[in-house]
C-alpha cells in the first residue's frame, strides 16, 4: 500500500495457498519443459550472462528515482538485497511494501536496491509518489542489468553479502513479509 507517497507493508501482504503457487509452478515448467523439447529458446536475441550463487556480483553504475547514481561496488562492506522489477508486475509491486518493511526494521544492516527493468523516473514516481522509498530504486532503463544477472522473470532477488560475493538468489516474487524476513535473516546470519 502506499501513504504519504511512501510505499508501506500491510505487514501480512497477500497469502496464496501451497496449491495456488505451487500449481503455477508446475504449469510453467511443463510449459517451458515442452516449448525447449520443440526446440524453442526461452530467451530473446543473445544469451544473457548467468550469475551464479558463490560469484562475485557484477558491478553496474545505474541512475536513481532520487536524481543520483548507484554504484553496487561503492557498497561493499554491507550486505545487499538487489530486487529486479517492473512496474505492470502486480507481484512486483506488492513486493516493493516487503522490501520498505525490511529496511525499516533491518535498519543500517543490509542496503535495498530496487532495479526497475525498462522504465523511466516519470513512470517509477506515479507508482511511488513524489516522496520515494526507504530503500533505493535505480533505473534500468536499457535491461542491461537485468541481461548482465540473466533475470529471465520478474522479480527476480540477489542477495549479495558485504565482499560482493552472490549468496542466493530467489527467482520469483516473495508472497509474504514473513517470507522475505525469513530468508533475509538466513541471508545475514551467515
Amino acid at each position: 500500500m502506499i501513504e504519504g507517497g511512501i510505499i508501506k507493508s500491510d505487514q501480512g501482504g497477500r497469502e496464496h495457498g501451497g496449491m495456488i503457487c505451487h500449481g503455477w509452478k508446475r504449469r510453467l515448467a511443463v510449459v517451458s519443459l515442452v516449448f525447449m523439447l520443440a526446440g524453442g529458446s526461452l530467451s530473446c536475441g543473445s544469451p544473457a550472462s548467468v550469475v551464479e550463487v558463490g560469484a562475485p556480483a557484477p558491478d553496474f553504475t545505474l541512475p536513481t528515482t532520487a536524481g543520483s547514481e548507484v554504484t553496487l561496488s561503492q557498497l561493499r562492506g554491507v550486505p545487499v538485497v538487489l530486487n529486479l522489477w517492473t512496474t505492470w508486475c502486480e507481484y512486483c509491486l506488492e513486493e516493493l511494501g516487503y522490501l520498505a518493511v525490511a529496511t525499516e526494521e533491518k535498519g543500517g544492516r543490509v542496503v535495498v536496491i530496487a532495479v526497475n527493468v525498462g522504465q523511466d523516473a516519470a513512470e517509477i514516481r506515479q507508482i511511488t509518489g513524489e516522496g520515494g522509498t526507504n530503500f533505493i530504486i535505480a533505473l534500468d532503463e536499457d535491461s542491461k542489468v537485468r541481461s548482465t544477472y540473466g533475470a529471465r522473470y520478474l522479480p527476480t532477488t540477489f542477495f549479495i553479502d558485504s565482499q560482493g560475493i552472490i549468496r542466493g538468489e530467489k527467482v520469483g516474487a516473495f508472497y509474504s513479509r514473513e517470507e522475505l524476513m525469513t530468508e533475509l535473516d538466513s541471508f545475514l546470519a551467515k
